[in-house]
């Protein structure tokens, strides 16, 4: 089963194939359909281990806490991702503010590996506090909030 997935038991890797909201997340994308779902998370799964996202995460993590790489000043300098705090159910709340960044300037001189971990690990970081709090509170919490905020990007009249 999904339990032995390498993304599941690496080094490193958290046991994304028993956590509830993970496998509710899954079975929602693909409603009473428990095989395309299961085939669906062996997917993503299958990225994470080739990808190597749970280590890239791990070093991202380290990189921008210490602050002293170049390219760990600049995300830290012109990041358009800033943490609200939390909502009234106590999960957190993040606004994407893309008409304050250069996104393709970052991946150009970090590199667009770094940023795809970059923002994976921002969305790690609400899955870990959404789970967190529901093992606190008792009720099943698979969701956050993400803003995005296209103020400057998009016309006056819509989409």
């Amino acid at each position: 089963g999904l339990d032995k997935h390498e993304a599941c038991t690496g080094q490193g890797a958290a046991p994304h194939s028993q956590k509830a909201a993970t496998l509710l997340r899954f079975l929602r994308a693909r409603p009473g359909k428990i095989e395309a779902a299961a085939a669906m998370l062996e997917e993503a799964l299958d990225w994470r281990r080739d990808f190597e996202i749970d280590r890239k995460i791990h070093e991202w993590r380290s990189e921008l806490a210490s602050c002293t790489s170049p390219r760990a000043r600049l995300v830290q300098k012109y990041t358009n991702l800033v943490s609200l705090g939390l909502d009234r159910e106590g999960l957190p709340t993040v606004i994407n503010r893309h008409h304050n960044g250069d996104y393709m300037g970052l991946c150009r001189e970090i590199g667009s590996e770094a940023m795809v971990a970059y923002n994976c690990m921002i969305v790690e970081d609400q899955f870990v506090h959404a789970h967190q709090r529901m093992m606190k509170t008792g009720h099943c919490l698979v969701s956050f909030i993400d803003v995005h905020d296209l103020y400057g990007i998009v016309s006056s009249r819509g989409f």
